[in-house]
C-alpha cells in the first residue's frame, strides 16, 4: 500500500477493485471539527500459520469548525515496532483557496491554489458516489464497480450488500461490505480468489471510522480511527510555520 502527496491511498496491483481508497480523511465539511489518529495496519498470513503484523502507517487529522484541515502522516517502521518520524503535513485552507504540502526535513512549504473550494455543510450519504470524492487524510479512490475498477471488474464478481449501524469511537456508523470474486484463470490463479472489504463511515463527520480489507494475495489491511476528539484544534497547527519557506506550485486539484 502507499500513500501519495495528496492523501490517496493506492492499492496493490490487481487488488485495485476493491475498497482499499476510502474516505478515512476530513472533507471540506463546515462546523464538525474534530480531531483524531487513523491508524493502518497490516496483517499477512504464512503458509505455515505464522502471523506478521506491521503498522504501516499514521496519519495524525485534524479540521476546525472553518473547514481548514491538517493530516500528519508517520510511516511505521520495517521492522513492525510503530511509527518512526514524520514524512509530510498536508494542510487544507479553503478559506483562503490554498493548499499545502509541508516537509519538515526541510522546512519547506509547498503552496498549490486549491480549485473551486467550496464547503459541505452536511456530509453526504456514504453510499452515494460523492462520498467518494478525494479529500484531505486519507481518501476515497473511487469506490468499488464498473466505472471505478478498470479492466478487472468486466471479469470479476462484486457484490455490495448493508451491514447496518453500529457506534464506534462515540458515533453513529453506517456500515457496508463489498465482496469481489476474482475468477480462476483471471490472473494466472488455479481457483477463485474472494477479497473482501468492509467500511464503516460516520456521516455526521464524513468520515470513514473503520476500513478492514481482507485480500489472501496481500493478507488483512486495518485502518482505523483511534483517540477521535470533537474539540475545536488549535488554530495555530493550520499555518504555515514562520520559518518555513513558502514555494508555490499548480492548481491542487480536487
Amino acid at each position: 500500500m502507499t500513500i501519495g502527496a495528496s492523501g490517496q491511498v493506492a492499492a496493490l496491483g490487481p487488488t485495485a477493485p476493491l475498497p482499499a481508497s476510502v474516505p478515512l480523511g476530513t472533507r471540506e465539511v463546515m462546523n464538525q471539527p474534530f480531531s483524531a489518529d487513523a491508524i493502518t495496519a497490516v496483517v499477512q498470513t504464512l503458509a505455515d500459520g505464522t502471523h506478521i503484523t506491521r503498522q504501516t502507517m499514521t496519519v495524525k487529522m485534524y479540521r476546525d469548525a472553518a473547514g481548514r484541515t491538517r493530516s500528519d502522516r508517520i510511516l511505521g517502521s520495517m521492522t513492525g515496532s510503530g511509527p518512526t518520524g514524520p514524512v509530510n503535513v498536508l494542510i487544507t485552507d479553503p478559506l483562503a483557496g490554498y493548499r499545502y504540502v509541508l516537509d519538515p526535513a526541510n522546512k519547506i512549504a509547498h503552496r498549490s491554489v486549491m480549485a473551486k473550494p467550496r464547503s459541505v455543510p452536511s456530509p453526504p450519504d456514504p453510499a452515494s458516489s460523492a462520498a467518494a470524492r478525494p479529500a484531505n487524510g486519507i481518501p476515497a479512490g473511487g469506490g468499488v464497480g464498473a466505472g471505478s475498477s478498470g479492466g478487472w471488474a468486466s471479469s470479476s464478481h462484486t457484490k455490495s450488500e448493508d451491514l447496518g449501524t453500529q457506534t464506534m469511537q462515540g458515533v453513529q456508523v453506517q456500515g457496508r461490505r463489498t465482496t469481489i470474486v476474482y475468477p480462476a484463470g483471471m490472473f494466472g490463479n488455479d481457483r477463485d480468489i474472494t477479497a473482501v472489504g468492509d467500511i464503516w463511515t460516520s456521516r455526521e463527520l464524513g468520515l470513514v471510522i473503520l476500513q478492514v480489507r481482507s485480500d489472501p494475495r496481500t493478507g488483512e489491511t486495518t485502518t482505523k480511527i483511534e483517540n477521535l476528539s470533537r474539540t475545536q484544534p488549535d488554530p495555530t497547527i493550520f499555518t504555515v510555520p514562520p520559518d518555513y519557506k513558502v514555494q508555490d506550485g499548480p492548481v491542487a486539484g480536487q
